[in-house]
């Protein structure tokens, strides 16, 4: 296994990890904006071995990218580094994503959209589960966290899916992959969960298309992205499966 950890300068004292490691990487304290190249360098000479790399949270590139994210002039930079941030989930090779969007006009309320929303995301991620025979934890964002645990909590016990070859029937599919309650993040603490919230907005604008945001955002994630989920509905839109 190629390890990565947070070295810094390499002194003498880590030659004694030689014999146990392929590969120590010290940390990129001097890459700057140059981390995804530098990331993209470290996975090619690996050769197909696993890697990875720690990099530190609060200092390097994401601390000083937010401000500038604030400050930056125009519209298609913005676009260039939302786009980035979108292909760079492909090329991790770990990354793998889908959504979910309902259709509100055919909801009534607030609650009945929110409750459809989530069911479909977790049938399809207790699907996902079972044929990749692995297994769950869900860490959503603070938003709504008490109605993600009590739902999580129900369809753990009892949740029922309408059957594909025998249509107007319904067959038992309790989310039994999922491993325990829900934990939530702030989303500002959690740089995976900020790429989810870029990815539900890429997802909602290709399915709801505005002139001020590419539709073919969502597409950049290429193979990230999780094509099962409505392969029964003919596959489109890539990685989404549409509601109710």
């Amino acid at each position: 296994m190629l390890v990565s950890g947070n070295f810094y300068y390499f002194s003498p004292h880590y030659y004694a990890f030689e014999p146990k490691a392929d590969v120590l990487i010290t940390e990129m304290d001097s890459t700057s904006y140059r981390q995804p190249s530098w990331c993209r360098y470290a996975a090619g000479f690996a050769g197909g071995k696993p890697v990875i790399v720690v990099e530190n949270p609060y200092g390097g590139v994401p601390p000083e990218l937010l401000p500038k994210l604030k400050a930056v002039p125009g519209e298609n930079v913005r676009r260039d580094i939302y786009r980035g941030f979108m292909r760079l989930q492909a090329k991790t090779g770990c990354i793998r994503t889908f959504a979910v969007a309902v259709d509100k006009s055919k909801l009534k309320t607030s609650d009945e959209i929110k409750n459809s929303a989530w069911v479909l995301l977790f049938e399809r991620l207790e699907t996902y589960c079972k044929h990749a025979g692995d297994v769950i934890m869900l860490i959503p964002d603070a938003g709504d966290f008490a109605f993600c645990r009590a739902l999580a909590r129900r369809m753990r016990r009892f949740a029922m899916v309408g059957s594909r070859v025998q249509p107007g029937t319904a067959l038992s599919r309790p989310f039994v992959h999922l491993v325990d309650d829900p934990a939530w993040r702030a989303s500002h603490e959690s740089y995976l969960i900020q790429l989810a919230d870029l990815n539900a907005y890429a997802a909602y604008r290709h399915v709801s298309p505005t002139a001020k945001f590419p539709q073919a955002m969502w597409e950049e994630l290429d193979t990230a992205l999780v094509l099962e989920v409505n392969k029964y509905a003919g596959g489109l839109p890539r990685g989404i499966k549409l509601g109710p």
